[in-house]
């Protein structure tokens, strides 16, 4: 599914955003941004990233805690790519 299909994108610069989501980079798991909300999609209930947060949504049963660690790091892990990113530009 392409980007744009899989995700509603609210941007007053869409060139800039885009520029930062394309950046190539080569030591994480996926080369952009692009990459690694979309293979986020794919596990989690909700992906939503903004200017300031970034929200990973997932679906446990209410005594199920376990999700809860991987889901902070993986968050953890997208806000840094989103800095790396941005540094880059």
């Amino acid at each position: 599914e392409p980007f744009d299909k899989a995700f509603s994108v609210e941007t007053s610069d869409t060139p800039s955003l885009l520029q930062l989501l394309n950046v190539e980079m080569l030591d994480g798991e996926n080369s952009n941004l692009i990459g690694d909300l979309m293979a986020a999609r794919k596990k989690y209930h909700r992906v939503k990233a903004t200017d300031k947060s970034i929200t990973l949504g997932v679906r446990a049963e209410l005594d199920d805690t376990s999700p809860i660690g991987p889901t902070l790091e993986k968050a953890i892990y997208i806000a840094g790519r989103f800095e790396k990113a941005a540094a880059k530009i």
